[in-house]
């Protein structure tokens, strides 16, 4: 009966183990969040599939428009740009859809001065 147990015991060594423990495989370095690594793509037939951002459309939420004399004012200020092909706003949301010049880009940074400068608050991406 000895031996069986140290056969038993000794073949652990040797032989790799099957349907390691996440514990195990932290230790060696290759642990899988499956939850965390797949957010940014779908599955399509088996197939993963990245998803689509379009650099050309920027949404951002502003505080403080409340006419349409307010949404011709950012509309005026973010035409001047010559990144920006055509902005649109909608009172009831809140949101401004700014479409860019394709191969152009519009920093965060620069998005946020046009909105204080128009005098309302930015509020960020969406």
């Amino acid at each position: 009966m000895k031996t069986i147990m140290i056969l038993a015991a000794t073949s652990l060594l040797f032989f790799p183990v099957y349907g390691k423990s996440q514990d195990n495989m932290k230790q060696k370095g290759t642990s899988h969040n499956h939850k965390m690594d797949h957010q940014n793509h779908n599955h399509k037939d088996g197939k993963a599939e990245a998803k689509k951002v379009s650099p050309e459309k920027i949404i951002i939420k502003v505080k403080g428009m409340v006419c349409a004399f307010c949404a011709q004012g950012i509309q005026k200020n973010f035409s001047k740009r010559k990144e920006v092909k055509d902005v649109k706003v909608d009172l009831d949301t809140m949101e401004v859809t700014i479409l860019l010049v394709k191969g152009q880009i519009l920093p965060e940074k620069v998005i946020e001065s046009v909105v204080t400068g128009a005098g309302f608050k930015y509020m960020g991406l969406k």
